[in-house]
């Protein structure tokens, strides 16, 4: 065999990717979350609280947050998954509904 009749060997690499981790559902604070402190706290009277960050256009989403524990039992508190602000439930909760 001469030069002119071998052909170069032409290899890929092999490439692998990471698997995906799927996200976790739950209804419990995270671990950053219990390790951040609230920005702010706040005192409602209402079991269902809306927050939108405040600030207007610097402000994130509405979101309306349920004081729910896991199961359905009821919680004296909910932390806003966006701004981190604490709503703490006093007294006794106003009845839901118009």
């Amino acid at each position: 065999m001469t030069p002119a009749d071998t052909k170069p060997l032409v290899t890929t690499p092999l490439v692998t990717t990471p698997p995906v981790a799927k996200p976790l559902v739950t209804t419990r604070a995270t671990a950053s979350q219990a390790l951040m402190k609230p920005i702010e706290v706040l005192q409602v009277r209402e079991s269902v609280v809306t927050c939108d960050g405040g600030g207007g256009r610097l402000g994130h989403p509405k979101v309306y947050l349920h004081m729910q524990g896991p199961l359905g039992t009821e919680a004296r508190q909910v932390i806003c998954p966006y701004c981190s602000r604490l709503y703490v439930l006093t007294g006794n909760p106003v009845a839901e509904g118009h």
